[in-house]
């Protein structure tokens, strides 16, 4: 009796075990579901019985990390990061989340010692974890991609802002360099990298650094912050100097003949104006505000004529622009022509009462899609 209560208890001990891997499988699948739906909490529920029947599935740990994270719990992120790199310490994937909370917390050191864990290691055992960079302007998500996807170049920026946090200015512009080196398009490298060189005292690179941030991204705000601050500090030579060294070495720079003749037009020097605006027009004739600056600088010349013609120029590409309207109007009633000085006021008061009913109708998200459809900044 006693052997075959035995040999039933061995039979189903292998049965047991197949049961509850097949349990914990399920659990895991519908976690993963769960995650794909965005349903946190499940997926968390279901995670973790996952984990209480098959406690050494890796993969796991590192999708509870992940969707901790996403729900403000950094705590608990950690600790599944942790127990992650216990159970597979030559995957880049925890370290690399792991690293993001710890800056997030304040907890640099922390940060920085995994950031350099990551240069060390090879991209070896990657999956496709999603990451999020945080952009530094808005402090939002303005990016996804993978370890497998991503260049060492957000490494190094990291790096940078936690010595910039910690006050090692020189340190951070290394870091910074190597960012940029790697990636020269990134508008928030050469920001971050002005700020520690502001910090150092180096306002000259600084101010190159954020007009660098706005030739790639001319809408980046905290850039255009910068350079009015310390425009205002340090006058207007170097701010030229950088205008006029950037078209002299990239004729086709646009943002730079813009932004070189908007400044004219602040000295009052309407000659150098017209000549940049002219320039700006030839490489984008369909942008109706470089009409409508150019015809403002004719005006301060004198040349009624041509300013009328550049204000013409800006209704025939935009016609619902006030702007170019009420213009054209100044301009007809110094030539004169008071009957079609009338028409144009007419129509531009329109078109003010039209814009006044849709900011007051029409939701907000609509119009922040309208005003995304203009090319330039409006001067």
């Amino acid at each position: 009796m006693g052997k075959s209560v035995l040999w039933v208890i061995m039979m189903l001990i292998p049965s047991i075990g197949f049961t509850q891997r097949t349990l914990a499988f399920r659990h895991c699948e519908s976690g993963e579901k769960f995650a794909e739906e965005k349903k946190y909490d499940k997926a968390l529920e279901e995670l973790t019985n996952c984990l209480v029947l098959d406690p050494l599935n890796k993969e796991m740990y590192l999708l509870r990390a992940s969707i901790h994270s996403n729900v403000g719990k950094a705590k608990e992120a950690i600790t599944d990061y942790n127990i992650y790199i216990d159970l597979d310490p030559a995957n880049r994937n925890a370290y690399y989340g792991r690293a993001i909370i710890h800056y997030q917390l304040k907890q640099y050191e922390m940060a920085r010692s995994d950031f350099r864990q990551l240069l060390s290691m090879e991209n070896s055992e990657i999956n496709n974890t999603l990451y999020y960079r945080i952009n530094t302007e808005s402090g939002g998500v303005d990016q996804m991609f993978t370890q497998h996807e991503a260049k060492d170049d957000p490494i190094f920026n990291y790096l940078g802002l936690i010595e910039f946090q910690l006050k090692e200015n020189l340190r951070a512009i290394d870091y910074f360099n190597k960012a940029i080196s790697i990636n020269s398009n990134e508008p928030d490298y050469y920001f971050n990298r002005g700020l520690a060189f502001e910090a150092s005292s180096l306002d000259s690179m600084a101010l190159m650094d954020y007009q660098l941030a706005l030739l790639i991204n001319p809408e980046h705000s905290i850039s255009q912050q910068r350079v009015a601050t310390l425009g205002e500090k340090s006058g207007d030579q170097i701010n030229s100097g950088f205008l006029d060294q950037i078209i002299e070495d990239n004729p086709n720079a646009l943002s730079a003949y813009i932004d070189r003749a908007y400044k004219h037009l602040q000295q009052r020097n309407y000659a150098a104006a017209v000549e940049d605006y002219t320039m700006a027009i030839q490489l984008d004739s369909s942008n109706y505000e470089l009409w409508l600056n150019r015809g403002i600088a004719k005006e301060n010349r004198n040349d009624y004529v041509g300013a009328y013609q550049d204000y013409t120029q800006s209704i025939n590409r935009n016609e619902g622009y006030s702007k170019g309207w009420l213009n054209r109007a100044n301009i007809l009633a110094k030539l004169n022509r008071y009957d079609d000085a009338i028409t144009d006021y007419t129509i531009a008061i329109f078109m003010m009462h039209l814009m006044h009913w849709l900011i007051t109708t029409v939701p907000l998200p609509d119009l922040i899609l309208i005003k995304k459809k203009k090319h330039a900044r409006i001067y």
